[in-house]
């Protein structure tokens, strides 16, 4: 890796082409359990664009990542035998050493100007001193903001799960083959296939933290969504649960 040059911002650093990667012929199952919520909508993020991302913060984030920056490090060093991604474990192993790392380089770099959160490995299990019934499990990753790092107690502000994309991706959301593009509601019988099964869980532990934002990862793509109320809601949908907006970003 010392071959390659140095970023000279935080943009650049991020926007580094990611490992090629080779994927095994063989699907590995998804977590399935039929306690997983789901949204009762599911609809593209029309406001998530770059020309947005430019505006947050009265300009000051793509400022910040657009800055030069002598002390950004040399890019992690990833072997052959790390892009041969043949199920979750070896996922979740790829995105540990590359994009955890390319994205902890940048937040340590904006953390006295953007008070940004961090990237952690575990996310801590739910609070359930409420008694609630809850689908115990616990994301791949989580962040935090770094004024609770000496904290006891930390809020989870944006869980992360991993998926390995011969096994899951967006596709069959986006062309509309699981919602209605129109509406966003599902079609019959969607919400209980294993491929829809990801969506559900990444949506619960959002639910289950109390977070607006959550995404999957895969070698391929990001996930990312937002939770929020159904636009136009009336009778008994007023108490369901939240729909996601959801845009597909690729890696």
């Amino acid at each position: 890796m010392e071959s390659i040059p140095k970023a000279k911002s935080i943009l650049e650093f991020l926007t580094h082409r990611n490992p090629h990667v080779t994927l095994s012929p063989e699907p590995s199952p998804n977590t399935h359990n039929p306690n997983f919520f789901w949204p009762r909508e599911v609809r593209k993020w029309d406001e998530f664009s770059f020309e947005n991302l430019e505006k947050i913060y009265d300009g000051q984030l793509m400022s910040a990542a657009r800055t030069p920056r002598d002390a950004l490090p040399h890019y992690p060093s990833i072997l052959g035998k790390d892009c041969r991604i043949e199920d979750e474990p070896t996922t979740t192993s790829l995105i540990a050493k590359w994009n955890d790392q390319i994205v902890s380089v940048a937040l340590e770099a904006v953390k006295d100007e953007l008070n940004p959160s961090i990237w952690v490995q575990k996310a801590s299990k739910p609070d359930q001193s409420d008694n609630t019934p809850k689908v115990i499990l616990r994301p791949d990753a989580g962040a935090y903001s770094i004024h609770e790092q000496n904290h006891r107690e930390k809020k989870e502000r944006f869980p992360k799960d991993y998926k390995c994309a011969r096994s899951w991706n967006g596709l069959k959301l986006r062309n509309g083959e699981h919602v209605d593009k129109r509406t966003g509601e599902w079609r019959p019988g969607s919400v209980r296939r294993n491929d829809t099964m990801p969506i559900r869980q990444a949506y619960t532990y959002s639910v289950e933290f109390g977070c607006r934002y959550g995404c999957l990862l895969t070698t391929d793509e990001a996930f990312i969504f937002r939770i929020r109320p159904r636009d136009e809601c009336s009778g008994e949908c007023q108490s369901a649960p939240h729909s996601t907006r959801t845009p597909t970003l690729k890696a």
